[in-house]
């Protein structure tokens, strides 16, 4: 993989653009952030780890930095064992499977 340190310029343009898809990342700009490419295509890389890789022109956030920081995306719906089971076959989401909301949606 390439890795290069991200110009500043680049970098504001780049965590603005972040900041408002994915606000929960809480991301710092005085971070060193770096881009990396390689066959699979790009990253947005802190220290040892993926933040973000980017899928055609959309950035997504790496789900092992997510669960690395604890960082909880809200909202979150709980649902119990039977509706996973409907949910799973396609079925719609009806109110007796919610189990519990954290956040608002």
């Amino acid at each position: 993989m390439l890795r290069h340190p991200i110009s500043k310029k680049d970098k504001k343009s780049l965590l603005q653009e972040i900041s408002r898809l994915y606000s929960f990342l809480n991301l710092d700009y005085d971070q060193p952030f770096e881009h990396g490419r390689d066959d699979e295509g790009e990253y947005l890389i802190l220290g040892r780890d993926i933040v973000l890789f980017k899928t055609g022109s959309k950035w997504i956030p790496s789900l092992k930095y997510i669960i690395k920081n604890n960082i909880k995306p809200s909202p979150v719906l709980y649902v119990d064992r039977g509706a996973v089971n409907a949910l799973l076959r396609g079925a719609d989401l009806m109110a007796p499977g919610v189990r519990g909301v954290e956040g608002s949606f």
